[in-house]
């Protein structure tokens, strides 16, 4: 078994070079310290390409992480690169829930959760136990779900893991891709990008696999043999008393995990913080922003569009058309991050984004915020809530369609996709901002 239950990305590598491996045997510590110490190789046809850069995006540099062991092995396609043994992560397996009033008897309720509703049944996962295991594999109104978090990227995000017939279990692989988590399936070994989906081939380590008791993954049996990104599912982010509130059966995840961990702190303190080097990130960094500038980001019709945090703040609502779809962004400005603290208590409030269609029954709606907060739409003068769905007017009762999107850094986004566009848009010419070579 790896590390104790529920470690961080940074508390893993940190324990590693200082040599305070807290593992079994002499011989599976050397084999751990072996496969930290070598790239993932990634088989042929195995992962997506890494996007070509712009020549928008050509300001920047090549980050490595010069000097760090556990990347020296080389650099794999794509930007993925193995930083701890498999299971030094755990996700949480069997979830227990409790009430909204117990979670904030330690939470309080200013806490942020990722929201996850099917048919009736509504649940909430705290982000101060999803940046420990960052797998939930859970089962919402009878379907099996995925619920996960990268801390090192921000990103919260929900997936089916239902295929076929079967639910599959996931945890995260002890790899990063271009800075973010790899999801990995424990019954076929495929593995996938945290923050995407996206299949990057099957699980392997380069000759440690056999000493760590871990298999190397054949083919994707159980996918036959086809490459498919996971299936996303909607969620949302928001205060703990805010979700509560806007859903009278909702349950919370509990801190009974079944692991000892301190679930009002965080080891990712520094990781949100703007003007430091990201976390672990292998791959090109783009300084047309700092890379820790938060931001929401879709994809539609194979065109990627990303709002600011900055902006979002002032504007609370924007209307824009992305791919030829008229799309609507809803803005949260007292979401917290536990990610810019090592205190849930003293965690500051970042804001969240909600991303929704904005085309009702053949109706391309228009919205703005007053100064009471409202938000309505101009085209029936219906009201809306924060999460899309229209409480008073001739659409109430009407919810819109989520979309696809990433709360996440520039750094994470311009990675995956360098002809992004921007809203405010970025200055034209020379980079914004410098970078370390």
């Amino acid at each position: 078994m790896g590390g104790s239950a529920g470690d961080g990305w940074l508390d893993v590598v940190w324990r590693r070079k200082s040599g305070r491996a807290r593992l079994g045997s002499a011989a599976f510590v050397a084999a751990t310290v072996a496969a930290v110490a070598v790239a993932l190789i990634v088989r042929p046809g195995g992962s997506a390409a890494p996007p070509a850069l712009s020549a928008a995006a050509s300001c920047g540099y090549e980050n490595r992480v010069a000097g760090n062991p556990f990347l020296a092995g080389g650099h794999a396609p794509g930007g993925v690169v193995a930083v701890a043994p498999r299971g030094a992560i755990r996700p949480i397996d069997n979830p227990g829930f409790e009430t909204p009033a117990a979670a904030q008897s330690w939470l309080g309720p200013q806490a942020p959760v990722v929201v996850v509703r099917v048919g009736n049944d509504v649940r909430a996962y705290p982000s101060a136990i999803l940046l420990w295991h960052e797998v939930v594999n859970d089962v919402v109104g009878g379907r099996p779900l995925l619920v996960t978090f990268c801390p090192l990227c921000n990103t919260a995000m929900v997936y089916e893991r239902r295929f076929g017939r079967a639910a599959h279990t996931f945890e995260v692989s002890g790899e990063l891709s271009l800075g973010a988590a790899v999801l990995l399936d424990r019954a076929d070994g495929m593995r996938y990008a945290q923050p995407t989906g996206a299949p990057l081939g099957p699980f392997t380590r380069a000759g440690a696999a056999g000493l760590l008791g871990l298999e190397s993954a054949g083919p994707a049996t159980a996918h036959a043999g086809v490459l498919k990104p996971l299936r996303w599912y909607p969620s949302d982010l928001m205060r703990l008393e805010q979700a509560a509130s806007a859903n009278p059966d909702l349950v919370v995840l509990s801190r009974d995990t079944g692991y000892r961990r301190d679930y009002g702190a965080s080891p990712y303190a520094r990781t949100g913080k703007q003007g430091t080097t990201p976390s672990l990130f292998d791959g090109f960094v783009d300084t047309r922003l700092e890379p820790k500038t938060r931001l929401v980001g879709i994809v539609v019709n194979g065109t990627a569009q990303a709002w600011l945090y900055t902006a979002l703040r002032e504007a609370i609502v924007r209307n824009d058309t992305v791919g030829g779809a008229p799309v609507a962004i809803f803005f949260r400005r007292d979401t917290a991050s536990i990610a810019d603290s090592r205190s849930l208590a003293m965690a500051p409030m970042v804001g969240s984004a909600g991303v929704f269609g904005a085309r009702v029954a053949g109706l391309d709606l228009h919205f703005s915020v007053g100064k009471d907060g409202v938000i309505t739409d101009r085209e029936t003068g219906s009201r809306w809530d924060m999460t899309g769905r229209a409480v008073l007017g001739p659409l109430a009762g009407t919810r819109l369609t989520p979309l696809r999107h990433l709360d996440t850094y520039w750094y994470v986004w311009a990675a995956r996709y360098p002809d992004t566009r921007v809203w405010p848009p970025l200055p034209a010419g020379p980079c914004a901002t410098g970078g370390p070579g």
